[in-house]
């Protein structure tokens, strides 16, 4: 953990907050592994169980990625579109923690989105 980073969070509801700031020391290398991993799946809007297109864009990295389709929410180690498993991340801000997967949005100024926690 680096000292001192949670002062410096902006709390946005219980558990999940914006840490100011913290990517400035990291973004060349962060940004290239982003390219990296879209590069070889890219962002695109899923569609949920109820038929509806999300307004965020994702993709996902690691053993298993985020998906959504007529089956319902789940981890998935195929991609239910392309039938490939997800680009294994190769930065360690990008690698997933206890879980299987970490599912990267992109949001488009004016669509709403909510916090996702697994």
């Amino acid at each position: 953990m680096i000292p001192g980073l949670l002062d410096k969070r902006e709390i946005l509801a219980p558990g999940a907050f914006v840490l100011h700031g913290f990517v400035r020391a990291r973004d060349r290398d962060l940004a290239a592994a982003l390219e990296d991993i879209t590069a070889r799946a890219p962002f695109r809007h899923m569609v949920t169980p109820g038929g509806h297109e999300m307004s965020v864009a994702m993709t996902n990295c690691g053993i298993a990625g985020r998906v959504t389709d007529a089956r319902g929410y789940r981890y998935d180690p195929r991609d239910p579109v392309t039938g490939l498993p997800p680009p294994l991340a190769r930065h360690p801000s990008l690698v997933p923690g206890p879980g299987l997967g970490r599912g990267v949005g992109g949001r488009v100024s004016g669509f709403r989105a909510g916090c996702l926690s697994d």
